[in-house]
Protein backbone atom coordinates (compact mmCIF):
# COMPACT_ATOMS: atom_id res chain seq x y z
CA UNK A 1 0.00 0.00 0.00
CA UNK A 2 2.53 2.40 1.02
CA UNK A 3 4.31 2.07 -2.66
CA UNK A 4 0.93 2.41 -4.10
CA UNK A 5 0.68 5.99 -2.22
CA UNK A 6 4.16 7.39 -3.47
CA UNK A 7 3.60 6.40 -6.95
CA UNK A 8 0.04 8.25 -6.59
CA UNK A 9 2.42 10.93 -5.49
CA UNK A 10 4.54 10.94 -8.44
CA UNK A 11 2.37 11.17 -11.21
CA UNK A 12 1.09 14.35 -9.47
CA UNK A 13 3.83 15.73 -9.55
CA UNK A 14 4.39 15.29 -13.33
CA UNK A 15 1.30 15.32 -14.16
CA UNK A 16 1.51 19.14 -12.79
CA UNK A 17 4.67 19.48 -14.60
CA UNK A 18 3.56 18.35 -18.07
CA UNK A 19 -0.15 20.39 -17.78
CA UNK A 20 2.53 23.48 -17.45
CA UNK A 21 4.50 22.64 -20.49
CA UNK A 22 1.40 22.04 -22.15
CA UNK A 23 0.21 25.84 -21.62
CA UNK A 24 3.46 26.96 -22.55
CA UNK A 25 2.80 24.67 -25.95
CA UNK A 26 -0.13 26.02 -26.81
CA UNK A 27 0.69 29.62 -26.56
CA UNK A 28 3.65 28.84 -29.49
CA UNK A 29 1.26 26.61 -31.31
CA UNK A 30 0.44 29.74 -33.67
CA UNK A 31 3.59 30.75 -34.27
CA UNK A 32 4.87 26.97 -34.73
CA UNK A 33 2.15 26.66 -37.26
CA UNK A 34 3.12 29.71 -38.60
CA UNK A 35 6.64 29.12 -39.61
CA UNK A 36 5.08 25.40 -41.26
CA UNK A 37 3.14 27.16 -43.28
CA UNK A 38 6.29 29.06 -44.77
CA UNK A 39 8.16 25.71 -45.40
CA UNK A 40 5.03 24.30 -46.56
CA UNK A 41 4.58 21.86 -44.37
CA UNK A 42 2.31 20.31 -41.85
CA UNK A 43 3.22 20.94 -38.23
CA UNK A 44 3.99 17.37 -37.54
CA UNK A 45 6.02 16.77 -40.52
CA UNK A 46 7.68 20.03 -39.52
CA UNK A 47 8.57 19.36 -35.79
CA UNK A 48 9.73 16.21 -37.46
CA UNK A 49 12.28 18.07 -39.13
CA UNK A 50 13.17 20.23 -36.14
CA UNK A 51 14.13 17.49 -34.20
CA UNK A 52 16.03 15.27 -36.17
CA UNK A 53 17.82 18.83 -37.05
CA UNK A 54 19.10 18.78 -32.96
CA UNK A 55 19.65 15.38 -32.46
CA UNK A 56 21.64 13.48 -35.10
CA UNK A 57 21.38 9.88 -34.35
CA UNK A 58 24.96 8.76 -35.08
Amino acid sequence: MKNHKIKKKIIKVDLAKTTKQIGISVDRHQKVKARAAEHNKSIKSFMEDLVDEYFSYD
